[in-house]
């Protein structure tokens, strides 16, 4: 597959190298091909192992005390960068995504396994709609989790992406896209609340 990916890259190359005789030019598309190839397979990962990876992640998880007489709180994380493919074509695609759970009595996640397993369900050609159900559901266990889940009481997503198949081509827009995904208890509307007022918190705390 290395030298079939290799070989394409180079075909790429040398069609855009026909384009010119600018020495200075010719000369930085030297190692391009091999650059392409590297780049291509660290972001574009095959799904068993994006399935292993995140498998991994939510295989350890850290024991909290009980009997505290109220069940764990809500666990809010972002905004996580995300870097992602158009599958339509094959431009990236950058996410800044807030992720929430609330967790079931006894375990909790590691923190960077949050932001570890939402990259990670990023590194394919992926429609925005299908990455954001996919990390909602890798946050709470159900019967329509594509991937390794954690078992909890509900998750919600919210997930921006510039899409650089509009921004670079086409319409030229650098607009955001922005959708919500929810599982579990945050369909109640008090949770749903609690989620955006920790979103807006999150930006305003936000050091960077």
């Amino acid at each position: 597959m290395d030298k079939e990916l290799l070989a394409a890259f180079s075909t790429i190359v040398n069609h855009l190298k026909s384009h010119t005789n600018d020495p200075n030019t010719l000369e930085n598309f030297k190692g391009t091909p091999e650059r392409c190839l590297k780049a291509f397979k660290e972001t574009n990962l095959p799904e068993q192992t994006i399935r292993e990876m995140v498998a991994k992640e939510i295989g350890i998880m850290f024991p909290i005390s009980k009997g505290r007489g109220s069940p764990p709180g809500m666990v809010n994380q972002g905004p996580i960068i995300i870097n992602s493919w158009c599958p339509h074509h094959l431009a990236q695609v950058r996410y800044e995504a807030f992720v929430s759970y609330l967790p079931v009595e006894g375990a909790v996640l590691g923190l960077s396994k949050i932001t570890r397993i939402a990259k990670t369900l990023g590194k394919r050609p992926v429609l925005q709609e299908e990455l954001i159900a996919d990390i909602a559901d890798a946050f709470f266990k159900s019967e329509y989790s594509k991937f390794p889940a954690v078992t909890s009481h509900g998750s919600c997503v919210m997930l921006t992406g510039i899409h650089c198949c509009m921004a670079c081509r086409g319409i030229g827009e650098n607009a955001m896209t922005l959708q919500v995904e929810k599982r579990g208890t945050y369909w109640e509307s008090d949770m749903e609340n609690r989620f955006y007022a920790a979103v807006d918190s999150l930006r305003k705390a936000h050091p960077f």
